[in-house]
């Protein structure tokens, strides 16, 4: 799998997972703190977990 396909799979499921997560707080009708906080949080979550993907993906795969 070349690198490029990677990170676009790996873009596309940030992109999703943000989108739900906005759809889901703004149901939830949180204050606009505890909304930015969750955001921080989540961002770093996604990168966090992209990243371990990716770098598993590339050890696995060579």
């Amino acid at each position: 799998m070349e690198s490029n396909s990677t990170s676009i799979i790996f873009l596309i499921g940030a992109l999703t997972f943000l989108l739900n997560w906005y759809l889901y707080q703004i149901n939830t009708e949180i204050g606009l703190r505890e909304f930015i906080k969750n955001f921080i949080l989540s961002v770093i979550g996604v990168l966090a977990t992209g990243i371990i993907f990716v770098v598993a993906l590339h050890l696995a795969h060579g």
